[in-house]
């Protein structure tokens, strides 16, 4: 919307803004709505590079990484559990 329909409409005591000002929706909930919308070699290309910079982050400690790790994969088989159940119970 150009600046002087805003203004415009803004004097009337119309609520402009975007979709996601009315939603009430984050900048990362904004990012994931429209990576979700990606294709799947998109999406995958940027998971990888999001996981990625991660590893930016190093760890010195071999057991503090084990550790991590640990609890990342434990997080993401409860994801995908949790996904799974979803399914089930839409069937």
């Amino acid at each position: 919307m150009d600046p002087e329909t805003r203004r415009r409409l803004e004097l009337k005591g119309w609520r402009v803004g975007t979709v996601e000002e009315f939603l009430g929706l984050t900048a990362a909930e904004v990012l994931l709505l429209k990576a979700l919308a990606l294709p799947r070699r998109e999406r995958a290309d940027l998971a990888a590079e999001l996981l990625d910079s991660l590893d930016d982050e190093l760890v010195d400690d071999p057991q503090e990484l084990e550790k991590a790790w640990a609890e990342e994969i434990e997080r993401r088989a409860r994801r995908v559990s949790a996904r799974s159940r979803q399914e089930d119970e839409q069937e």
